[in-house]
């Protein structure tokens, strides 16, 4: 996914809250972005969320939810705001982690069919 940002400069504050139940992880990302023109009218709210089952320390399975709101200030209403949810593989070693997921958005502002490989190394 190619995620384009309309500001030249702004700010990006995206915390990470996780939660692990036994082989199940639970993540929240409350992702904040700040255009350093418009002030605090323009923050945007563009969250993301995961849920994965761990089928082994080295394979899991997830799903996961991207979405963008549009500015606090004024919400979007639903069909011109961006939600996709993706099903998703993890292979974990080292040095090399591998993610890949298939995604299909659900608004008029989404990619019907959505690709996504993460490869990650260790140095």
């Amino acid at each position: 996914m190619i995620v384009l940002q309309e500001a030249r400069y702004a700010l990006e504050i995206r915390p990470i809250l996780g939660w692990r139940f036994g082989p199940v992880d639970l993540l929240l990302n409350p992702i904040i972005d700040f255009p350093f023109h418009g002030g605090p009218g323009a923050l945007i709210f563009a969250p993301a969320d995961r849920i994965a089952y761990n089928l082994s320390q080295t394979w899991a399975l997830a799903v996961e939810h991207y979405a963008d709101y549009g500015r606090f200030a004024n919400l979007g209403p639903l069909g011109q705001q961006y939600h996709a949810l993706f099903g998703v593989i993890d292979y974990n070693s080292d040095p090399l982690s591998l993610e890949f997921g298939i995604g299909h958005g659900f608004t008029a502002v989404s990619e019907s069919l959505i690709l996504k490989l993460i490869v990650t190394r260790s140095f």
